[in-house]
């Protein structure tokens, strides 16, 4: 006979030993963003992380040749999509901030700034 744990019973067994914390990872493919609201409104977790792992419904992560078509399609909206899902869900943590260059054959910069990447490297103090 095997042992059958919930958060909810680890919760109750652990009061004044444990603090565990309740949370969830979002994401913002076509309605995700909304879904995660409506779980935030109902079940107040203590906290979300916020990842997109898809540009206008296209994996950037599954593999090269999704990553490419999604980058080919509209790969310059993801920041867009990171922005919108952090204004409207504010997670307590962002992940995989630039998940984007995942598959990137330009993988590394030496500096922020590098061509080609939309960065500003603002030093005018």
């Amino acid at each position: 006979m095997g042992v059958s744990l919930t958060i909810e019973s680890i919760f109750y067994a652990t009061v004044g030993e444990l603090d565990l914390l309740v949370g969830f990872e979002t994401e913002a493919c076509s309605g995700a963003t909304g879904h995660a609201e409506a779980l935030i409104d109902e079940y107040r977790p203590d906290y979300i992380v916020g990842s997109v792992h898809h540009v206008d419904d296209f994996p950037i992560d599954y593999n090269a040749d999704a990553y490419r078509q999604a980058v080919s399609q509209n790969g310059g909206r993801y920041f867009d999509i990171q922005y919108d899902l952090i204004n409207r869900l504010c997670p307590s943590v962002v992940a995989y901030f630039d998940l984007i260059r995942l598959f990137d054959p330009y993988p590394k910069m030496d500096k922020v700034g590098n061509p080609g990447y939309g960065w500003q490297n603002n030093q005018s103090g």
